[in-house]
């Protein structure tokens, strides 16, 4: 009788024992889906602390670490991975240190982890952030081929964060090869995602403009004569210049003219005077008729836009304005 006794105790002992050890387990992953990995963390440990021999406990504690990216994590990871190589939480571990080394812009041993993975040992939500991610790191890499492979796949996936990016990428891949006709299709495709809408567009005008859709193109410079001014007028082929009326604006024009004709002499042979445009032009004070008249001597190098003309002859008296 005192052996079933004992018997009866010991079971008893150890049905106790495997309720607690369940119920810590789940309140333990329950705080990690939560993101609560540094309480997930104690639970975890005080589990494997009583039964060294279960790997799980072990490797979500590795886990925790890797993901709260605790210093010294990668030994613990590689402690665990060598004493548990076949445990089912390897494939995790590797991938949230992966996605480390991809924050850290440490794109060569990112891609070295990321190649080691399977994607069917992977939950499904993870599947597509690793193949946008191998393909970042490929572009990086500047292995193009294999990063035009993995953005495609993502893209040719279900709709999901990573498909506006692969778009960009592709996009930025063709433009970059100077395929601009395929480059802006793809542009199109990831501007509709609010995130890359502004730099999308900004590359759809510049695939136009490549392909040289446009019948003209304004550059507008700024009134100084900077190296970006300089540059504008080397890029273009003729300047129209806005003139406000009044005296010191008289000698910037001056000056400009010297600078025209030193871009046309050194860098940019073709560029022409197109026209002069009074602005802030006001008829009842003679220092605009003064510097209205002064403008009018350019009128035998350059076409003379009267802004009356242009819109028909209308009454503008009223605002002040005229234009040469």
């Amino acid at each position: 009788m005192r052996k079933i006794a004992y018997i009866l105790v010991s079971l008893l002992a150890a049905a106790t024992s495997v309720s607690a050890r369940t119920t810590d387990c789940r309140e333990a992953l329950k705080l990690y889906d939560k993101g609560m990995l540094g309480h997930s963390k104690m639970f975890f440990e005080r589990m494997y602390g009583a039964s060294a021999m279960e790997s799980d406990p072990a490797g979500y504690a590795v886990l925790c670490d890797v993901r709260m990216y605790v210093p010294g994590y990668v030994n613990s990871m590689e402690t665990f991975i060598t004493s548990f190589p076949y445990s089912v939480l390897i494939p995790q571990i590797r991938f949230q240190h992966a996605l480390n080394l991809f924050d850290a812009q440490d794109y060569d041993s990112a891609l070295q982890q990321f190649a080691s993975l399977k994607e069917n040992l992977l939950y499904r939500s993870q599947r597509t952030e690793l193949i946008f991610k191998r393909a970042y790191c490929n572009l990086e890499n500047g292995d193009i081929s294999q990063a035009q492979k993995g953005f495609s796949e993502v893209e040719s996936k279900k709709m999901s964060d990573f498909t506006a990016p692969s778009r960009y990428a592709l996009g930025y891949i063709e433009y970059n090869l100077k395929h601009f006709d395929s480059a802006e299709k793809w542009f199109r495709k990831a501007s509709y995602d609010h995130r890359f809408r502004e730099m999308s567009e900004y590359f759809i005008i510049e695939c136009r403009f490549q392909q040289k859709d446009y019948d003209y193109v304004i550059i507008d410079l700024p009134p100084s004569l900077s190296l970006l001014t300089v540059n504008g007028m080397i890029a273009s082929d003729y300047l129209l210049l806005p003139v406000q009326t009044e005296f010191y604006a008289l000698e910037g024009v001056a000056q400009l003219l010297e600078s025209m004709k030193l871009v046309m002499k050194q860098a940019n042979p073709n560029l022409r005077l197109l026209g002069v445009v009074a602005t802030m032009y006001d008829k009842r004070t003679s220092l605009s008729s003064q510097v209205y008249n002064e403008i009018k001597k350019y009128r035998e190098r350059t076409i003379i836009y009267d802004i009356q003309s242009l819109f028909h002859k209308r009454d503008h008296t009223r605002s002040g304005l005229e234009a040469l």
